[in-house]
Parts: structure tokens; C-alpha cells; sequence
């Protein structure tokens, strides 16, 4: 019988050659990886055996101190709307501000195809808010599409 992180283990190695742009998968630790991207993006993925899960994790990288608490608010808004985003949530990173998006994932129900497909979505959404962030470009609300349950680009869907 194999353990959860055995499994996940042969999924991870059979999602990494589906997902676009995937240029290494190295493993961190006994229940972690990381997924590089082409353009130096990294999507850790993090299993807890206990829950059968699996926690996507991408910085984002610290606002600048000027943006510091509109961005803390925004970010604090959009895991409040975890219905409306798929799941999706934001952390502190460290003490020095770095913001970290998250999206938990049950073991049960991956298979490759499904695992390439969020974890593409969810590299894909990182990168937007990496964007903003590093740009200071953050509201005190979050904008309109990202609540809009008609527009899918900042939901995370199968």
C-alpha cells in the first residue's frame, strides 16, 4: 500500500512534463517541491499526509514600503472572497512584508491532467498579482473582475 506522499510523489512527476513552460521540478524536502518556470516563477507544492492535501505556495514578492498597507488590505480582501477565487488565499511570508498566494488541494481528487491544469492557473494568477504588487499598482479595493463570478481568468477552475 502506498503512502499519500508516495502518491503525490509519482503525481508530481507525471504533472511536471504537462504544464507549460515547466523548466525543473526539484524536491525540497520529504513533502515538498518546487516547480520552476522559464521565467524564474516557482510554485512550491507542500503535502500534509494527515489531511491528504496539497498547498500550492508562489511569492509575490514584498510591496514597496509606500504600497505596503493598501497592498496588506488588498490581499486581506481577496482571501475574504476565497468563494468567489477557487480557494485562493495570501499569507505574509517572513517578517520583511513578502506577500505569498496559496490554494489548497485535496490528494483525492488529482490526477496529472487536473494537477497541470491548476497549477498552470495558478502560476498564470501569481504572476498577475507579482505584477501589480511590483508596480505599486494596488487599489484599496480588489478590482471588480476579480469578484465577478462570470469572469473565470481570477477564478482557479478545472
Amino acid at each position: 500500500m502506498t503512502t499519500p506522499l508516495e502518491s503525490f510523489r509519482a503525481l508530481v512527476l507525471e504533472t511536471a512534463p504537462l504544464v507549460a513552460n515547466a523548466q525543473a521540478l526539484v524536491r525540497l524536502d520529504d513533502d515538498a517541491w518546487l516547480m520552476v518556470f522559464a521565467d524564474e516563477a516557482g510554485v512550491e507544492f507542500h503535502v500534509n499526509e494527515q489531511l491528504r492535501k496539497t498547498v500550492l505556495c508562489m511569492s509575490l514578492g514584498p510591496p514597496e514600503e509606500t504600497q505596503r498597507a493598501a497592498v496588506y488590505h488588498m490581499v486581506l480582501v481577496m482571501s475574504g472572497l476565497w468563494r468567489e477565487t477557487g480557494g485562493l488565499r495570501f499569507a505574509l511570508e517572513e517578517s520583511e512584508g513578502a506577500i505569498e498566494m496559496c490554494l489548497d488541494l485535496n490528494l483525492d481528487d488529482l490526477d496529472p491532467q487536473k494537477l497541470a491544469t491548476l497549477v498552470q492557473s495558478f502560476a498564470d494568477r501569481g504572476r498577475v498579482w507579482q505584477d501589480l504588487i511590483a508596480a505599486g499598482q494596488v487599489q484599496t479595493e480588489p478590482p471588480q473582475e476579480c469578484c465577478d463570478n462570470r469572469n473565470p481568468d481570477w477564478m482557479m477552475r478545472v
